[in-house]
């Protein structure tokens, strides 16, 4: 199998860091499926209610195009084979409301024809098929800006506060979930992927994306963005947090779902801009994050960020 450009990054860098030119990998967790203790990371959930993190200036509205993408191609499938009239669609720490707005912008660009739209109580219509979308997460300043975005907006979509490890729907009440940067914050994986399985409708998919724990994903979205250049808060991430494929996988399958086919396993990575325009993007108050790095892509190499999807089977 070729080694892949962002492997090759990571070797180069784990290559210095034998001769003292960059830090080691921290050694990871011994079980990262095991129920974490929070103060044994230095990460901290809880930056998002702090007034100094700002959504519009995270960058992770770049992410919008390569993941939601990827979501409205497994929610269409999953349309086509749906008898129910209403889609229940989920965006699990969903933060300021970034992916779920777009999901709701794609179904509205898919519609055969604008009369056919329409935005009633019961959610988001598009030819003649309801979508009830819904935005959840436990901070609560968070889920305070995502509503006055939607309001700002005129979007048909619901908010509420609440926690991944005991989510607040019915059983087998939700079709779709989408769950963008989430993974890698989580401390008890088995739990969180339990209650997901719970509240997913028989024949329902989760899609997601998450960070890769490998040398690339260390030097890339630790050293260098978070503690070199500071673009990130320097308790944003923590690399041993980072989730694997393999034990996604895994824990997915403890909960009874049941993975998507390995070619549907696709990586992420940005886009650079033009130094000019990175610059010019600086120099207006765009923040790093947004001035020099674009939209994501979809792409074959794992070695940072990666999107999967899985399903609860009928039986």
């Amino acid at each position: 199998m070729p080694v892949s450009p962002g492997a090759i990054i990571g070797r180069i860098f784990v290559a210095l860091s034998s001769i003292y030119l960059a830090p080691s990998v921290p050694p990871p967790f011994p079980d990262r499926l095991a129920q974490l203790d929070p103060s044994s990371s230095s990460l901290d959930n809880e930056i998002y209610d702090n007034q100094s993190f700002d959504w519009g200036r995270s960058g992770l509205e770049l992410l919008n195009p390569a993941r939601v993408g990827y979501f409205m191609d497994k929610l269409h499938r999953h349309v086509s084979t749906h008898s129910r009239g209403t889609i229940t669609i989920l965006d699990l720490g969903c933060g300021g409301g970034l992916a779920i707005e777009a999901i709701h912008s794609a179904l509205v660009a898919s519609a055969s024809d604008s009369s056919t739209i329409s935005q009633t109580k019961s959610g988001l219509v598009v030819d003649g098929r309801t979508y009830k979308l819904i935005g959840i997460d436990v901070s609560v300043r968070s889920i305070e800006t995502a509503r006055q975005r939607a309001a700002s907006k005129s979007m048909s979509i619901e908010y509420i506060v609440g926690d991944i490890y005991a989510l607040p729907f019915d059983a087998a009440s939700i079709d779709g979930i989408i769950c963008s940067d989430v993974l890698e914050h989580l401390f008890d994986l088995p739990s969180a992927f339990h209650s997901i399985a719970h509240c997913l409708a028989p024949n329902g998919f989760f899609s997601f994306d998450t960070i890769n724990r490998t040398p690339t994903s260390y030097y890339l979205t630790i050293w260098i963005l978070q503690d070199l250049l500071r673009a990130m808060q320097g308790d944003a991430h923590d690399h041993r947090m980072y989730v694997t494929p393999l034990e996604v996988h895994a824990v997915m399958r403890r909960s009874g779902l049941r993975p998507g086919p390995d070619k549907d396993l696709v990586g992420m990575r940005p886009g650079i801009r033009f130094p000019p325009v990175a610059l010019y993007r600086l120099m207006t108050g765009q923040g790093f994050i947004n001035s020099v790095l674009a939209d994501f892509r979809l792409t074959s190499d794992l070695s940072i960020s990666y999107l999967h999807w899985c399903e609860k089977p009928s039986s």
